[in-house]
């Protein structure tokens, strides 16, 4: 197999110029490659293979990257005559589109008889958030006077929410 990357790029429906755009190759190598008998019948069996099993959220993924790159392209182009306030929100689009992404992409593994969940991130105004205590690895074990045990976002969501609404937090 000559590149792995630009195969699998080109079988999940990607354009020549995103992929030349992602990969960073010289037209002409993708142009060679694309002349190759091997690597055409290489194509063909991945795109067979990649359809017939991909969900169509990797689907969608893959073409949002795509989308990106074209959009990022468009970006740099313009940014010599564009308002910094317009690049600033095209990039935070980008950007945030990718977050969500990662986050509906992440599912929950399993180890034997545990469940291991994927870590989440949450942004609140500073005046928001309660003084909390962190353990030697750096998760949180309080909040205020009321002690957590590790607990999945939904219920972590749910204690900031109850926070927020003034009821009195119970523990759990």
């Amino acid at each position: 197999m000559k590149n792995p990357r630009i195969l699998d790029l080109l079988a999940q429906g990607i354009q020549i110029p995103q992929v030349l755009t992602i990969v960073g190759c010289h037209p002409t190598y993708l142009k060679s490659l694309l002349e190759d008998e091997e690597f055409k019948s290489e194509l063909e069996a991945k795109q067979k293979e990649y359809f017939a099993e991909a969900d169509e959220e990797v689907i969608i993924s893959n073409r949002y990257l795509s989308l990106e790159h074209k959009l990022l392209k468009q970006i740099d182009s313009m940014i010599p005559n564009a308002e910094m306030r317009d690049v600033l929100k095209a990039l935070d689009v980008v950007a945030n589109r990718q977050e969500k992404a990662k986050g509906r992409l992440a599912s929950p593994t399993e180890r034997g008889n545990t469940t291991v969940y994927q870590q989440i991130n949450l942004t609140l105004p500073k005046h928001t958030i309660p003084e909390y205590t962190l353990n030697g690895n750096k998760e949180v074990v309080a909040i205020g006077n009321i002690g957590m045990s590790p607990m999945t976002g939904s219920k972590v969501k749910e204690l900031f929410d109850g926070m927020k609404s003034g009821e009195k937090l119970v523990s759990l």
